[in-house]
């Protein structure tokens, strides 16, 4: 499990991934480091889906934290400014099947596809 302690009113950069088209959602968990009580601060979300630069999203810092990543986020990043010096523990970042085996149909059906155009093409 990656761990990271983001210090208290420091925006740190959590992850970010590029050019991975994997749907997945990215889970940790967020806890002050003092033990004082559960972790107060802010969650930045930057996405650039296929060429275009997203609006970041802003979200409360919460101790269970589920970020879904979709398909076209081809640029990610998470930010987090805590008030406290905060641990972030990353539990998994879980895969969406459902839409990776759309696009593995997808190929499949493309390559059959190719495979009987392209010989009716000579």
């Amino acid at each position: 499990m990656k761990r990271i302690v983001a210090p208290a009113g420091q925006r740190t950069r959590i992850l970010r991934l590029l050019s991975d088209s994997i749907p997945q959602t990215v889970r940790f968990t967020a806890r002050r480091v003092d033990g004082g009580g559960p972790p107060e601060g802010t969650v930045e979300i930057s996405r650039t889906r296929w060429f275009v630069r997203q609006p970041t999203e802003i979200r409360p810092l919460e101790p269970d934290q589920a970020i879904p990543k979709g398909f076209a986020d081809v640029d990610y990043a998470i930010d987090v400014t805590p008030q406290a010096d905060t641990e972030i523990v990353f539990r998994t970042r879980h895969f969406r099947m459902s839409a990776l085996i759309w696009v593995l149909v997808a190929v499949v059906v493309l390559s059959v596809v190719s495979a009987l155009v392209v010989p009716l093409l000579h």
